[in-house]
């Protein structure tokens, strides 16, 4: 059976210097919004439980 639609290669393009400097902050960044949402959904669930 054949595919339906079109397929695509994968294409990634190479990266700069300044990109790949940026990749650390942007993990850092990430993992600082996962722990702010982390700390912010606990928080809502123990103002619902006190309530």
């Amino acid at each position: 059976m054949g595919r339906i639609g079109r397929s695509y290669p994968r294409f990634q393009p190479l990266q700069t210097e300044s990109e790949s400097e940026q990749q650390p902050a942007r993990t850092a960044s990430r993992v600082l919004g996962a722990v702010i949402g982390l700390l912010a959904a606990l928080g809502f669930i123990g103002w619902l439980l006190t309530r």
